[in-house]
């Protein structure tokens, strides 16, 4: 927590929102608050693709996976962002509504420009450096 004189000059400063999400699991009205980053006035990130396959390319793996008769798993990461470190040296500070000081973002906060690509890094590090996985090269 730091205060107004503690926030670097020039760093971003970005309010946090609250995101709620009402919908119906198993039958049951479940109720949902996340807080995201106002990631409009994300302006000092760092490189921001992150490689998403296509429909397109989504189809064929998973043709070659039937044809080559292959077991295929799907993962789909609790609170995923929150995973992965944030890897720009750039401070960015949040601002909490009803709070007077500044937080200082250190993980991949959804809303941040540069989210999905630290989330990728993150997970692509994990899969070939810990768990020695080996890219597929089809070409």
């Amino acid at each position: 927590l730091l205060t107004d004189t503690g926030v670097r000059q020039g760093a971003d400063v970005l309010r946090m929102i609250s995101v709620y999400e009402e919908k119906v699991k198993n039958g049951e009205l479940v109720r949902k608050v996340r807080l995201v980053a106002d990631g409009r006035y994300h302006r000092n990130h760092g490189p921001t693709y992150a490689p998403t396959p296509s429909r397109e390319e989504l189809l064929i793996l998973l043709h070659i996976c039937a044809a080559r008769d292959w077991d295929y798993w799907h993962v789909d990461e609790v609170r995923a962002f929150l995973n992965a470190p944030k890897q720009t040296l750039k401070k960015v500070y949040a601002k909490i509504s009803g709070d007077g000081g500044y937080w200082e973002i250190v993980k991949a906060v959804y809303g941040l420009k540069d989210a999905a690509r630290d989330y990728h890094d993150a997970v692509e590090d994990r899969l070939l450096n810990k768990l020695q996985f080996r890219k597929l090269e089809l070409c």
